[in-house]
Protein backbone atom coordinates (compact mmCIF):
# COMPACT_ATOMS: atom_id res chain seq x y z
CA UNK A 1 0.00 0.00 0.00
CA UNK A 2 3.00 2.25 0.88
CA UNK A 3 4.25 2.09 -3.14
CA UNK A 4 0.90 2.98 -4.42
CA UNK A 5 0.96 6.66 -2.35
CA UNK A 6 3.67 7.09 -5.21
CA UNK A 7 2.52 6.01 -8.19
CA UNK A 8 0.75 8.93 -9.49
CA UNK A 9 3.47 11.13 -9.55
CA UNK A 10 5.19 11.01 -12.91
CA UNK A 11 8.38 13.22 -11.57
CA UNK A 12 10.02 10.57 -9.70
CA UNK A 13 13.27 10.31 -10.49
CA UNK A 14 14.73 7.03 -12.70
CA UNK A 15 17.83 6.38 -10.84
CA UNK A 16 15.87 5.75 -7.65
CA UNK A 17 14.32 2.64 -6.69
CA UNK A 18 10.68 2.91 -5.56
CA UNK A 19 10.77 2.54 -1.63
CA UNK A 20 9.23 -0.82 -0.25
CA UNK A 21 8.71 0.39 3.24
CA UNK A 22 9.01 3.55 5.14
CA UNK A 23 12.72 2.72 6.57
CA UNK A 24 14.07 3.48 2.52
CA UNK A 25 12.91 6.75 2.94
CA UNK A 26 14.81 7.78 5.71
CA UNK A 27 18.17 6.39 3.81
CA UNK A 28 16.79 8.36 0.93
CA UNK A 29 16.18 11.66 2.79
CA UNK A 30 20.35 12.64 1.64
CA UNK A 31 19.85 12.06 -1.68
CA UNK A 32 16.44 14.52 -1.33
CA UNK A 33 18.37 17.24 0.32
CA UNK A 34 21.08 16.76 -2.23
CA UNK A 35 18.25 17.21 -5.40
CA UNK A 36 17.07 19.72 -3.20
CA UNK A 37 20.65 21.87 -3.16
CA UNK A 38 20.59 21.31 -6.64
CA UNK A 39 17.16 23.21 -7.43
CA UNK A 40 18.35 26.08 -5.13
CA UNK A 41 21.48 26.81 -6.45
CA UNK A 42 20.15 26.63 -10.15
CA UNK A 43 17.59 28.83 -9.68
CA UNK A 44 20.04 31.01 -7.58
CA UNK A 45 22.04 30.70 -11.28
CA UNK A 46 19.15 32.09 -12.84
CA UNK A 47 18.27 34.74 -11.30
CA UNK A 48 22.22 35.88 -11.41
CA UNK A 49 21.73 35.29 -14.89
CA UNK A 50 18.42 37.05 -15.32
CA UNK A 51 20.21 39.91 -13.32
CA UNK A 52 22.93 39.72 -15.63
CA UNK A 53 20.47 40.29 -18.61
CA UNK A 54 18.44 42.95 -17.39
CA UNK A 55 22.02 44.71 -17.08
CA UNK A 56 22.53 44.22 -20.37
CA UNK A 57 19.37 46.04 -21.87
CA UNK A 58 19.90 48.46 -19.86
CA UNK A 59 23.80 49.02 -21.31
CA UNK A 60 21.73 48.14 -24.63
CA UNK A 61 18.98 50.92 -24.06
CA UNK A 62 21.74 53.35 -23.42
CA UNK A 63 23.91 53.08 -25.92
CA UNK A 64 20.69 53.18 -28.33
CA UNK A 65 19.83 56.25 -26.81
CA UNK A 66 23.96 57.88 -27.38
CA UNK A 67 24.18 56.94 -31.18
CA UNK A 68 21.00 58.46 -31.66
CA UNK A 69 22.10 61.27 -30.03
CA UNK A 70 25.30 61.61 -32.01
CA UNK A 71 23.39 60.89 -35.34
CA UNK A 72 20.93 63.58 -34.53
CA UNK A 73 24.10 65.56 -33.86
CA UNK A 74 25.78 64.72 -36.99
CA UNK A 75 22.90 65.39 -39.04
CA UNK A 76 22.63 68.89 -37.26
CA UNK A 77 26.62 69.52 -37.80
CA UNK A 78 25.92 68.77 -42.02
CA UNK A 79 22.85 70.98 -42.13
CA UNK A 80 25.10 73.76 -40.64
CA UNK A 81 27.80 72.93 -43.10
CA UNK A 82 25.22 72.64 -46.30
CA UNK A 83 23.90 76.28 -44.90
CA UNK A 84 28.01 77.39 -44.72
CA UNK A 85 28.39 76.23 -48.44
CA UNK A 86 25.54 78.02 -49.76
CA UNK A 87 26.18 81.36 -47.94
CA UNK A 88 29.66 81.09 -49.00
CA UNK A 89 28.39 80.39 -52.95
CA UNK A 90 25.63 83.43 -52.60
CA UNK A 91 28.29 85.89 -51.17
CA UNK A 92 30.57 84.79 -54.07
CA UNK A 93 28.00 85.53 -56.40
CA UNK A 94 27.02 88.92 -54.79
CA UNK A 95 30.84 89.99 -55.14
CA UNK A 96 30.89 88.96 -58.93
CA UNK A 97 27.73 90.97 -59.66
CA UNK A 98 29.17 94.21 -57.79
CA UNK A 99 32.51 93.62 -59.42
CA UNK A 100 30.26 93.89 -63.04
CA UNK A 101 28.55 96.74 -62.20
CA UNK A 102 25.53 98.10 -63.91
CA UNK A 103 22.33 96.55 -63.18
CA UNK A 104 23.57 93.04 -61.84
CA UNK A 105 25.61 95.65 -59.26
CA UNK A 106 22.17 97.73 -58.36
CA UNK A 107 20.46 94.18 -58.04
CA UNK A 108 23.47 93.19 -55.75
CA UNK A 109 23.00 96.26 -53.21
CA UNK A 110 18.87 96.00 -53.26
CA UNK A 111 19.76 91.55 -52.00
CA UNK A 112 22.53 93.08 -49.61
CA UNK A 113 19.98 95.82 -47.78
CA UNK A 114 17.84 93.09 -46.96
CA UNK A 115 20.54 90.54 -45.29
CA UNK A 116 19.96 91.26 -41.93
CA UNK A 117 16.27 92.02 -42.04
CA UNK A 118 13.59 89.42 -40.89
CA UNK A 119 10.84 88.33 -42.54
CA UNK A 120 8.52 89.51 -40.09
CA UNK A 121 10.08 93.40 -40.79
CA UNK A 122 9.67 92.98 -44.73
CA UNK A 123 6.08 92.01 -44.20
CA UNK A 124 6.15 95.40 -42.40
CA UNK A 125 7.61 97.16 -44.94
CA UNK A 126 6.07 95.82 -47.73
CA UNK A 127 2.46 97.00 -46.18
CA UNK A 128 3.54 100.29 -45.54
CA UNK A 129 4.52 100.77 -49.33
CA UNK A 130 1.64 99.22 -50.14
CA UNK A 131 -0.50 101.27 -48.16
CA UNK A 132 0.88 104.53 -49.22
CA UNK A 133 0.71 103.75 -53.02
CA UNK A 134 -2.97 102.63 -52.68
CA UNK A 135 -4.72 104.70 -50.18
CA UNK A 136 -5.21 107.71 -53.15
CA UNK A 137 -8.97 107.95 -52.90
CA UNK A 138 -10.53 106.62 -54.59
CA UNK A 139 -7.80 104.52 -56.70
CA UNK A 140 -5.47 101.83 -56.99
CA UNK A 141 -2.54 101.45 -58.92
CA UNK A 142 -3.46 97.92 -59.55
CA UNK A 143 -7.00 97.55 -60.04
CA UNK A 144 -7.73 101.39 -61.78
CA UNK A 145 -9.99 104.01 -60.76
CA UNK A 146 -13.24 103.96 -59.62
CA UNK A 147 -16.56 107.00 -59.89
CA UNK A 148 -17.05 108.61 -56.33
CA UNK A 149 -20.57 107.96 -56.93
CA UNK A 150 -20.11 104.09 -56.21
CA UNK A 151 -18.43 104.50 -52.99
CA UNK A 152 -21.36 107.34 -51.93
CA UNK A 153 -24.11 104.48 -52.94
CA UNK A 154 -22.27 102.01 -50.44
CA UNK A 155 -22.63 101.78 -46.64
CA UNK A 156 -19.61 99.87 -44.99
CA UNK A 157 -19.93 98.48 -41.74
CA UNK A 158 -17.46 96.66 -39.40
CA UNK A 159 -18.51 92.38 -38.33
CA UNK A 160 -16.69 90.30 -37.31
CA UNK A 161 -17.51 85.88 -37.94
CA UNK A 162 -17.24 83.36 -35.03
CA UNK A 163 -15.77 80.61 -36.61
CA UNK A 164 -16.33 76.65 -35.41
CA UNK A 165 -13.19 77.00 -32.91
CA UNK A 166 -13.97 80.23 -31.99
CA UNK A 167 -11.73 82.29 -33.52
CA UNK A 168 -13.09 85.76 -34.90
CA UNK A 169 -12.16 87.41 -37.92
CA UNK A 170 -12.86 90.76 -39.15
CA UNK A 171 -14.91 91.47 -42.08
CA UNK A 172 -16.20 94.58 -43.72
CA UNK A 173 -19.69 94.56 -45.34
CA UNK A 174 -20.52 96.52 -48.49
CA UNK A 175 -23.97 96.69 -49.05
CA UNK A 176 -25.85 99.13 -51.68
CA UNK A 177 -27.60 98.90 -54.76
CA UNK A 178 -27.20 100.01 -58.35
CA UNK A 179 -25.89 103.90 -58.14
CA UNK A 180 -29.44 105.00 -60.20
CA UNK A 181 -31.42 103.01 -58.25
CA UNK A 182 -32.78 102.06 -54.56
CA UNK A 183 -30.82 100.70 -51.97
CA UNK A 184 -31.59 97.45 -50.94
CA UNK A 185 -31.30 95.86 -47.50
CA UNK A 186 -28.12 93.75 -47.34
CA UNK A 187 -30.17 90.61 -46.14
CA UNK A 188 -32.22 90.76 -49.18
CA UNK A 189 -29.13 90.68 -51.34
CA UNK A 190 -26.93 88.06 -53.09
CA UNK A 191 -23.86 87.97 -51.16
CA UNK A 192 -20.03 87.77 -52.83
CA UNK A 193 -17.53 87.03 -50.35
CA UNK A 194 -14.58 89.13 -51.46
CA UNK A 195 -10.88 88.28 -50.54
CA UNK A 196 -8.07 90.80 -50.94
CA UNK A 197 -5.10 89.58 -52.90
CA UNK A 198 -1.16 91.20 -52.52
CA UNK A 199 0.22 87.64 -51.82
CA UNK A 200 -0.83 86.41 -48.80
CA UNK A 201 1.05 89.25 -46.60
CA UNK A 202 0.46 93.15 -47.86
CA UNK A 203 -2.96 93.28 -48.54
CA UNK A 204 -6.06 94.31 -45.83
CA UNK A 205 -9.38 95.56 -45.73
CA UNK A 206 -8.40 99.09 -46.63
CA UNK A 207 -6.27 98.90 -49.42
CA UNK A 208 -9.11 97.10 -51.20
CA UNK A 209 -11.87 99.09 -50.13
CA UNK A 210 -12.68 101.25 -52.84
CA UNK A 211 -13.03 97.88 -55.32
CA UNK A 212 -15.47 96.32 -52.57
CA UNK A 213 -17.56 99.25 -52.70
CA UNK A 214 -17.06 99.60 -56.79
CA UNK A 215 -18.46 95.91 -56.93
CA UNK A 216 -21.43 96.76 -54.38
CA UNK A 217 -22.63 99.34 -55.95
CA UNK A 218 -22.44 98.00 -59.92
CA UNK A 219 -23.35 94.78 -59.42
CA UNK A 220 -26.30 95.55 -56.78
CA UNK A 221 -24.34 92.84 -53.98
CA UNK A 222 -23.36 92.85 -50.56
CA UNK A 223 -19.80 92.48 -50.37
CA UNK A 224 -17.78 90.80 -47.06
CA UNK A 225 -14.33 91.57 -47.51
CA UNK A 226 -12.89 88.88 -45.11
CA UNK A 227 -9.44 90.31 -42.95
CA UNK A 228 -7.80 86.40 -42.88
CA UNK A 229 -4.25 85.84 -41.54
CA UNK A 230 -1.25 86.69 -43.61
CA UNK A 231 2.06 85.18 -43.52
CA UNK A 232 4.62 85.38 -42.08
CA UNK A 233 3.29 85.52 -39.28
CA UNK A 234 0.74 83.34 -39.61
CA UNK A 235 1.80 80.11 -42.20
CA UNK A 236 -0.17 78.39 -44.28
CA UNK A 237 -3.01 77.00 -44.02
CA UNK A 238 -4.30 79.57 -41.97
CA UNK A 239 -5.40 82.20 -44.75
CA UNK A 240 -7.68 79.58 -46.83
CA UNK A 241 -9.06 78.12 -42.91
CA UNK A 242 -9.80 81.56 -41.99
CA UNK A 243 -11.44 81.96 -46.06
CA UNK A 244 -13.50 78.73 -45.89
CA UNK A 245 -14.91 79.37 -42.43
CA UNK A 246 -16.22 82.73 -43.03
CA UNK A 247 -18.19 81.30 -46.34
CA UNK A 248 -19.43 78.80 -43.58
CA UNK A 249 -20.46 81.01 -41.15
CA UNK A 250 -21.99 83.02 -43.70
CA UNK A 251 -24.06 80.11 -45.38
CA UNK A 252 -25.21 79.08 -42.13
CA UNK A 253 -26.74 82.72 -41.43
CA UNK A 254 -24.00 84.20 -39.71
CA UNK A 255 -24.92 87.80 -41.36
CA UNK A 256 -28.71 87.51 -40.09
CA UNK A 257 -30.08 85.03 -42.18
CA UNK A 258 -28.72 82.92 -44.90
CA UNK A 259 -28.24 84.56 -47.96
CA UNK A 260 -30.68 83.88 -51.19
CA UNK A 261 -27.06 83.53 -53.43
CA UNK A 262 -23.45 82.78 -52.20
CA UNK A 263 -20.39 83.83 -54.22
CA UNK A 264 -16.88 84.39 -53.78
CA UNK A 265 -14.39 86.59 -55.62
CA UNK A 266 -11.01 87.46 -55.13
CA UNK A 267 -7.82 89.36 -57.10
CA UNK A 268 -4.38 87.72 -56.74
CA UNK A 269 -3.55 85.73 -53.96
CA UNK A 270 -7.12 86.50 -52.82
CA UNK A 271 -8.58 84.82 -56.24
CA UNK A 272 -6.58 81.48 -55.17
CA UNK A 273 -8.23 81.79 -52.23
CA UNK A 274 -11.83 82.29 -53.84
Amino acid sequence: GFRDCFAPYPCWPQDLEMPTHPGDILERKGAYDELFGNFELLNEQRDEQHQEVLELERQKNVLALGIKDRKQRLKQTCKRITNKVRERERIDKLLHDLNAGGARARLAMCSLQWDNVTPEERAIIFRERLQKQVMVSPSSPKLGRSAAMHHAAVQASSRKATLSDGRHVPLRCYSGGEADGPTTAATALPVVVYFHGEGYVSGNLDTHDWVCRALSALAGVTVVAVDYRRAPEHRFPAAFEDAYGVLDWISAGGLGLCPPRLGVAGDSAGAGLA
